[in-house]
C-alpha cells in the first residue's frame, strides 16, 4: 500500500514537473504573438 502511494506521488510529480516545462515553453510563445 505505501509503495503503491509513492509510485503514485512520483507520478504526480512527474506530471507537474512537465506541466511546468510545458508552460515555460508555452506562455513566452502566447506573449511573442501579442
Amino acid at each position: 500500500m505505501r509503495e503503491h502511494r509513492r509510485r503514485v506521488v512520483t507520478r504526480t510529480v512527474c506530471i507537474v514537473i512537465a506541466a511546468a516545462m510545458l508552460i515555460s515553453v508555452v506562455v513566452p510563445a502566447i506573449y511573442a504573438g501579442l
